[in-house]
């Protein structure tokens, strides 16, 4: 079903006309459409400064949320007061420039005690490496005849490496190095150390070092505490006063992304004087929403002229759809989206497809337990994507599984097959590998009921949009339907009662309506107004009519034949179970524990891998064989202006805009 959408014309006063086209971005009501007049360049340049200015404080709002490194850009939150939809630019960004700014003071403030933090960092290091070396120092302090080397090496510097010599002897603690040497060599040691980028740092020996607790390291300890307890202060300040900046940005974000939407909105109406005229399509069943939502905001200062199905047609419009089908069928829209969206004139084919999917997925999928699994985990999925807050598609993702397993299981009974087991229950058919020829005739004649009624389709869809000769005369049309419906008929009864088609028969089915066909020419010259017979000559004419009649007799031969897939899958999916229990037999006895994992296991396959498949061929019947017979989808997506799904405000102060 489709939703009944109706051609609008809604006009209000310019000094109201930004209320109301907020107003309407609120409830998402109306479609849009621009007015040919006002696609100007005068129009547009009307709103130019405007939108450019507008574009400005977005893309600076944008700027500080990148820097501050928020993913989303939040929206206004609802229950803090009506929003101020202001249009009174100099001043908003005068407050961005305040909000930059104070955001700098906060990351220098912030940096300075960083920075502050990783000095005292590194002279605590610094101490414990030179710690590290004290007990040799004082050592060496109490060796009078000997000489000592304190001090640091440039990064990377091994000085380690000497070890004990003759000479003199090194021991290194990061960069810290202690150098002892007798006092004929101590040249030498130091000349070793310059090498390695040597500094003297005796003074820390008596300042800082000479032990754990000397005064110097405990007040660089509590030092460090202090700017720790500081610095941390300090974040939760930030975090806190970057939470409020973030409300009153998403506030500004909320807002002006509104105003850019109803600027780009506003662009595309018509401007007379003193009104502004919207253009566009609604549902009808929501016209008094849109009467109250009007007069919200321009009183009962504005009309609207709604158009009728009569006028719309006789317009040529093409008015975008949208699907409005019962709560059931609903999840079944996205199999038609996937297709596109039938046009204006079209059916909106969601109930068949649904059935049509359902009935296919079950013929090939039939099993009472399989089938109920399937139905216990697409209602988990929708029992997650509720909670989850999913999108739609997992929700409706869910039902389409669950109705799926519903259909399997119904045709479980009928097969009689249980878990892959086909004596537990008495089968109300057969059992499919027993009745192969009857499951392929079966399939057979499902393909044709859904071919019969593509065509049935296809001549209404051709009525509503007045191609009467096409609907008459096409290969999709009343011709195609007399020559399937006819040879199936036929076909049919000869299986069953073994009566071949009579001469007569056959040129009543066949015959006549190709001779009709390859002269629709005439018809199409006498009351379509065509300007010759052939207008191309008689040659290519008859040659281009003999192609498409054979394509249509074996595109129709083709498209029946395919349906047998369906009962293939059907087998296949009885094989797989018969493999299952052959091996449950080879691993033990029944119900022992070895026969049970296989059976366990074996189902478990079968559901992954036969459901994919069997959803996948389903899919494949729907659309190439049913679809394709009268299904364009190349309609238009009903898509009500809106703006971003987070602003919930409903009161607005406007401010010089129309």
């Amino acid at each position: 079903m489709k939703a009944r959408i109706r051609k609008i014309v809604v006009g209000v006063n310019r000094n109201r006309v930004h209320e109301a086209v907020y107003e309407l971005g609120l409830e998402s009501l109306v479609h849009l459409e621009a007015w040919e007049a006002s696609s100007s360049e005068a129009a547009s340049a009307a709103y130019a400064d405007i939108e450019s200015r507008v574009g400005s404080v977005l893309l600076r709002v944008e700027k500080i949320f990148d820097d501050l490194n928020i993913a989303a850009y939040p929206a206004a939150a609802g229950g803090n007061g009506p929003a101020v939809f202001s249009t009174d630019i100099d001043a908003d960004s005068v407050l961005l420039d305040l909000i930059s700014d104070e955001i700098g003071s906060i990351r220098d403030l912030r940096a300075k005690y960083l920075a502050e933090t990783e000095s005292l960092l590194i002279r605590l290091d610094d101490a414990a490496d030179a710690g590290a070396l004290l007990g040799s120092a004082a050592l060496a302090a109490r060796m009078k005849l000997c000489r000592r080397a304190f001090g640091v090496v440039r990064d990377g510097a091994d000085a380690s490496g000497s070890g004990v010599t003759g000479e003199f002897y090194i021991r290194q603690s990061g960069r810290y190095v202690l150098g002892i040497s007798l006092p004929g060599h101590a040249d030498e040691m130091t000349g070793f150390l310059l090498k390695l980028g040597y500094e003297g740092r005796e003074e820390m020996l008596s300042e800082y070092l000479s032990s754990p607790d000397a005064p110097g390291r405990i007040r660089m300890r509590e030092t460090l505490e202090g700017m720790k307890r500081d610095l941390q202060k300090q974040e939760e300040r930030f975090t806190a006063r970057i939470d409020e900046i973030r409300g009153s940005l998403a506030r500004i974000h909320a807002a002006y992304s509104a105003l850019k939407s109803s600027i780009g909105a506003m662009k595309g109406f018509l401007q007379t004087g003193e009104t502004r005229f919207i253009n566009g399509w609604m549902d009808i069943d929501d016209l008094d929403r849109l009467v109250s939502a009007l007069e919200r905001t321009c009183g009962r200062d504005f009309f609207i002229r709604v158009f009728t199905g009569e006028e719309t047609r006789r317009m040529r419009a093409r008015a975008p759809v949208r699907l409005k089908n019962p709560r059931f069928f609903r999840a079944f829209e996205m199999i038609v989206r996937n297709a596109g969206i039938p046009g204006s004139s079209e059916i909106d084919p969601t109930p068949v497809a649904a059935l049509a999917y359902l009935l296919m997925f079950g013929v090939m999928f039939g099993d009472i337990g399989q089938g109920l699994v399937l139905v216990i985990a697409g209602l988990a999925m929708r029992i997650i994507a509720a909670r989850k807050k999913l999108r739609a598609f997992y929700r409706d993702g869910g039902t389409v599984l669950a109705a799926a397993g519903i259909s399997a299981a119904l045709f479980g009974v009928l097969y009689g097959s249980v878990f892959s087991n086909e004596r537990l229950v008495p089968a109300l058919w057969f059992h499919p590998m027993a009745h192969i020829m009857d499951l392929f005739f079966a399939a057979i004649m499902m393909g044709a009921s859904f071919i019969t009624l593509g065509i049935v389709m296809n001549v209404i869809n051709l009525c509503r949009e007045r191609k009467y000769f096409e609907a008459a005369l096409g290969r999709r049309g009343m011709l195609g339907f007399v020559v399937y419906a006819g040879s199936v008929f036929l076909a049919v009864r000869f299986i069953a009662a073994g009566t071949a088609p009579r001469a007569l028969e056959l040129a009543l089915v066949l015959g006549l309506p190709a001779g009709i066909f390859l002269a629709r020419n005439v018809a199409a010259y006498l009351f379509q107004g065509a300007a010759s017979l052939f207008p191309n000559g008689v040659f290519e004419y008859m040659v281009e009519s003999l192609v498409e009649l054979m394509e249509m007799f074996s595109g129709f031969l083709g498209s029946s034949v395919s349906f047998i897939r369906a009962g293939a899958f059907a087998l296949s999916h009885a094989g797989l179970s018969i493999a299952v229990y052959t091996l449950a037999k080879i691993a033990g006895p029944p119900l022992s524990a070895g026969a049970l994992v296989v059976i366990v296991t074996g189902n478990i396959f079968i559901i992954l891998l036969e459901g994919l498949v069997c959803g996948i061929q389903s899919m494949r019947l729907e659309y190439y064989e049913f679809f394709s017979r009268f299904f364009r989808g190349d309609g238009v997506e009903f898509a009500p202006f809106s703006f971003m799904s987070g602003i919930k405000e409903k009161h607005v102060v406007a401010r010089g805009v129309a």
